[in-house]
């Protein structure tokens, strides 16, 4: 777009409006849900892991992506940028974190894949924290380096878009574009699709094992009856939030990366639509994690203890008991 480009009104009002929400609240909701881990020590749990990366990823990019996008639409009147090593910058950062939380929830996937389908591998490939934490870092390499090829220009370009008042690489239309998207949606929407469809699989055969043996004297425990009945419904949550979250985006890209087909609202809206997904996943990924969603009433429940042992001194021997 031409550098005399001036941001409509109702585009900027989007950006000041949703920007601005979605920053706080993701970066509220991923925050809290790192201290409960870490304040109950959970992270001893290999899946814990798993959500503990893929929050600190929706911490990045809601305190620092969408909250550099909350800013210019607030200050920024045109297509000009204060530095293109700015905007290089912030569209390398916004898009790496990405593909790297595209990755991450791909390995949470595998993770529950793995252990519901297959245990016997399951204990071979997640055998220790030290191996997890190993595969996580490795995973934040792929999509840093492979953005890292537009943003120095090498192959691709991050080109500024006034309408989303950042850089990023689909405006330029060029090769790299077309690999990006295609790379990002092939090694996403398979193996999820996949993986999910395995685990409803198994668990529907699971349930129906199960039932015959209700006839027996014999009652089956809490913990042999409740996964069967309640993992589809986590399931196809998850599959039903990235399908609208993302898909929405990567479509509308394909269709329209210049920006010129579709109403300059669309491919805007289609980005907070997937910008959701920063509140999103502590509410799917987290909150319906036994171990985490006792984690924040017990937090929540303290803190509002502390609060009312401080305002009435005599209850000082609680505040003991708790801080015990």
């Amino acid at each position: 777009m031409e550098n005399n480009f001036t941001v409509p009104e109702d585009i900027r009002l989007i950006h000041n409006i949703l920007g601005t929400s979605f920053s706080i609240l993701g970066f509220f909701a991923n925050i809290v849900t790192l201290i409960a881990i870490f304040r109950f020590r959970l992270y001893k749990d290999i899946y814990i892991i798993f959500i503990i990366n893929l929050a600190f990823i929706n911490c990045l990019s809601s305190g620092f992506s969408l909250t550099y996008i909350a800013y210019q639409s607030f200050t920024v009147d045109s297509a000009m940028l204060h530095t293109t090593i700015v905007c290089r910058f912030t569209g390398y950062i916004t898009y790496a974190l990405l593909g790297t939380e595209i990755i991450a929830i791909i390995q949470i996937s595998f993770n529950r894949y793995f252990l519901i389908v297959h245990l016997d591998l399951y204990r071979k490939i997640y055998t220790s924290n030290q191996k997890v934490i190993g595969m996580l870092a490795g995973s934040w390499f792929i999509y840093f380096i492979l953005t890292l090829l537009p943003c120095t220009e090498v192959w691709g370009k991050l080109l500024y878009d006034p309408t989303r008042f950042i850089c990023h690489p689909f405006l330029a239309q060029d090769s790299f574009t077309k690999f990006f998207n295609f790379f990002s949606i092939s090694i996403s929407v398979p193996p999820l699709v996949y993986c999910y469809i395995a685990i409803i699989w198994k668990v529907v055969s699971t349930r129906r094992k199960v039932r015959p043996s209700r006839v027996s004297t014999v009652r089956p425990s809490k913990s042999q009856v409740t996964p069967p009945t309640k993992m589809p419904v986590t399931i196809i949550t998850i599959l039903t939030a990235f399908t609208v979250l993302y898909v929405p985006f990567f479509l509308v890209e394909l269709m329209d990366p210049s920006g010129q087909k579709f109403d300059p609202k669309v491919p805007v809206l289609a980005v907070y639509v997937a910008w959701i997904h920063l509140i999103c996943h502590p509410i799917i990924y987290a909150v319906l994690n036994r171990q985490i969603q006792k984690a924040l009433m017990k937090m929540f429940r303290c803190e509002k203890q502390n609060k009312q042992a401080t305002v009435f001194p005599r209850s000082h021997h609680t505040i003991s008991t708790i801080a015990a």
